[in-house]
């Protein structure tokens, strides 16, 4: 749940084009990036050993 909404918060710096958020916008895609594959591994970790 509090990757979601991580994830939430960062999609309008990811998708934003303006002044001097040309440096933040990589690193919101990579957060995002990282979150999401980071909770479906554990998901898939949890259910086969579990």
């Amino acid at each position: 749940m509090t990757a979601f909404g991580t994830i939430a918060g960062m999609i309008p710096i990811a998708m934003q084009r303006a002044i001097g958020l040309e440096r933040m916008s990589p690193l919101a895609v990579a957060a995002i990036g990282g979150l999401l594959l980071g909770t479906v591994l554990s998901l898939f970790r949890c259910c086969m050993c579990g």
